[in-house]
């Protein structure tokens, strides 16, 4: 007997079968982005309660908003953009499942336009249990509760997510903001509308934006001396440069901290001033230049221009440095004879996050272990003393050789195993 060696013919994947496990793979990213902010959120909700003065007066407060308030409470609108948040944090995350395999299964569309959104609900969830449990705690106190108040969640949760989704189109994610604020009210009316706008986004809202690159300019070039500067700023992209703004989260947390404890001591006014201008810098920094370390790696290209590493050093520390302005700015605000200390850390976190960027590491996100254990001291030095700023800026000169040393060390062959795959490389 001569048996046949020919390839057999392989069956075209089942299109239900294929449309499930992409809905999977999008579920189960999103429950891994929900258990990370989860616990963030949690300590979050906890450090804003107990640094009001009378803590349980603001439960009170949140919970007769959530329950009976009319018109957009101010509580209300809070847990809306916190739910937009998290989805943002989610759509962030989930956008890198939407470039590899998941291209080639046979779902349209809208399918993957639906298994996008999927991914942003878990990382919500937080938010829907806290409405709820205002609201139940509401009527617990005796207020005229209002069931529309509670019936809202639904649709804050699904009009957050299509806010976040990155449509191929415009109108669908301005359509999405106006039913949020219109859910976040609360009321019969405004849930109706939000529906009619919801539907009209899933009807005709499209598939996403994913690997569509913007055009040039025909003849346009940008001057060699900001190539560096446009290369960073592309590698962030947009989205990544509102990690500055956000990171002036520790800042407001530090107003806070001065607004409502009048009995504070200048000197323990001033400590919360530069921990948290120097929480909010480290956390700006971190945000960059691990985006920098993921979506920059050395190329050939870029390591044939005629700059040296000194030059490249320069650029990115420019470029950190300009990250850390929003929380000096807030820092100052609040208090200018405190803050004048966190110029020299935020040259010291600039220079120290340029070296962080070309440091091997295979870790999540790019910076390895020490960065943070590094920015953590910086910032409880900073805190506990404004001397600490002098000596940091003494320092920024062994941080930018340093920088340096680890940029001359960079090879353009470098291989990240987390980001390698020995499936299609022709060479294994």
């Amino acid at each position: 007997m001569v048996s046949s060696s020919a390839p057999q013919d392989v069956p075209p994947p089942d299109r239900r079968s294929a449309v499930s496990a992409l809905f999977q793979f999008h579920l189960d990213t999103g429950v891994r982005v929900a258990l990370g902010l989860g616990s963030l959120g949690i300590v979050g909700f906890i450090i804003l309660v107990e640094a009001q003065p009378e803590p349980g007066s603001f439960l009170a407060a949140a919970a007769r908003d959530v329950a009976g308030g009319t018109g957009l409470g101010t509580f209300r609108l809070l847990l809306a953009l916190t739910a937009l948040g998290s989805a943002f944090v989610a759509a962030r995350r989930a956008v890198l499942g939407t470039r590899g395999w998941e291209r080639s299964l046979p779902a349209g569309p809208v399918e993957q336009r639906r298994a996008f959104l999927l991914a942003l609900l878990p990382a919500q969830v937080l938010v829907a249990l806290l409405w709820a449990a205002l609201w139940v705690g509401g009527a617990v106190i005796g207020t005229p509760v209002r069931i529309a108040s509670l019936a809202a969640v639904p649709w804050v949760v699904a009009a957050a997510g299509a806010a976040a989704t990155p449509f191929a189109r415009i109108w669908p994610r301005a359509v999405a903001w106006g039913a949020l604020v219109l859910a976040a009210g609360g009321s019969w009316p405004g849930l109706a509308v939000a529906t009619v706008l919801l539907a009209a986004v899933e009807r005709w809202g499209g598939g996403l934006a994913l690997g569509r690159g913007r055009g040039r300019r025909p003849g346009r070039r940008e001057p060699p001396r900001f190539m560096v500067a446009l290369l960073a700023r592309r590698a962030v992209g947009w989205r990544g440069l509102v990690t500055p703004v956000i990171a002036l989260l520790p800042v407001a947390f530090a107003g806070l901290v001065l607004r409502n404890n009048a009995v504070l001591s200048p000197t323990e006014a001033a400590v919360a001033v530069r921990g948290g201008g120097a929480a909010g810098m480290a956390w700006a920094v971190a945000g960059i230049a691990g985006r920098l370390a993921e979506r920059r790696p050395p190329w050939v290209w870029s390591r044939s221009l005629p700059w040296a590493a000194r030059t490249r050093i320069r650029h990115d520390v420019e470029f950190l440095g300009l990250c850390t302005v929003p929380a000096l700015v807030g820092a100052f605000a609040l208090r200018p004879a405190a803050a004048w200390p966190l110029a020299g850390a935020a040259l010291y976190l600039a220079s120290r996050g340029a070296g962080a960027v070309r440091r091997s590491t295979d870790s999540a996100s790019g910076l390895g272990w020490r960065w943070p254990v590094e920015a953590g001291g910086v910032v409880l030095a900073a805190a506990a003393s404004a001397w600490t700023g002098l000596v940091l800026a003494a320092l920024v000169p062994l941080a930018f050789r340093g920088a340096e040393r680890s940029e001359q060390r960079l090879r353009v062959s470098l291989l990240r195993e987390r980001r390698y795959s020995a499936a299609g490389d022709p060479t294994t």
